[in-house]
């Protein structure tokens, strides 16, 4: 699954190829990678254990 993010979000620049840890309720939920960006935002790349661990957590 693929996510847009804003770039304000972060505090620093990223690259694509870089990874970008998520988390639900303040829990770890796995990385996703950045894949491509525009000027605005960054476009990621969700690993599978993020959605599972979401679905999971949000029962």
């Amino acid at each position: 699954m693929k996510v847009t993010l804003a770039k304000e979000l972060f505090p620093k620049a990223l690259k694509v190829g870089d990874s970008v840890p998520f988390s639900e309720h303040g829990m770890y939920v796995g990385n996703g990678k950045v894949v491509g960006m525009t000027d605005t935002h960054y476009e990621v790349e969700l690993d599978n254990r993020v959605t599972e661990n979401v679905d999971r957590i949000s029962k």
